[in-house]
C-alpha cells in the first residue's frame, strides 16, 4: 500500500476525479487477473466506490449550479 499523498492545490471535485481515475485503473487491472471470488468481490467493491464518487461529483456540480444562480 502506498502512502497517502497531499493534494493541497485541489478542490473536492479535483480530488474525486483523481480517485475515480485510480478506481478505473484498479478495475482494469482486476479485469486482467484470473477469475476468483476475491477478484470478483474486489471488482464489485471498486465499481460501488466509483459509482459513489460519480454521485458525489454530481452533487458538487448541482451545488455549484445553485450557488452560481444565487449570485
Amino acid at each position: 500500500m502506498t502512502e497517502p499523498q497531499d493534494y493541497l492545490d485541489l478542490d473536492a471535485a479535483g480530488f474525486l476525479l483523481i480517485a475515480l481515475g485510480h478506481l478505473t485503473a484498479a478495475m482494469e487491472k482486476l479485469g486482467e487477473m484470473p477469475k476468483s471470488a476475491g477478484v470478483w468481490k474486489a471488482n464489485r467493491s471498486a465499481q460501488w466506490a466509483a459509482n459513489q464518487v460519480r454521485y458525489a461529483l454530481a452533487v458538487l456540480a448541482e451545488e455549484k449550479e445553485e450557488t452560481c444562480k444565487e449570485s
